[in-house]
């Protein structure tokens, strides 16, 4: 891996807290964007841990569910 990819923290994680940051901003439950997106609560919980790498159509599920682009949710 190259050493400007590893300062910068893990992907994984940073996409977690960005999910998180959105959905608090909008004052919505885990339980409220997981029924909007589709997906299980404790899925999107994992998911603003850093503990699941999500795929490009649950990025896309989410956006839609929080009302953003894609890109949006990434840094």
């Amino acid at each position: 891996m190259e050493k400007g990819f590893l300062m910068q923290g893990d992907p994984v994680i940073r996409f977690g807290k960005r999910v998180r940051e959105l959905r608090d901003s909008q004052a919505i439950t885990q339980d409220e964007l997981a029924h909007r997106a589709g997906m299980d609560r404790s899925y999107v919980g994992q998911i603003e841990r850093g503990e699941k790498n999500i795929t490009i159509k649950g990025i896309y599920k989410l956006a839609s569910a929080l009302g953003v682009r894609a890109f949006q949710l990434l840094d």
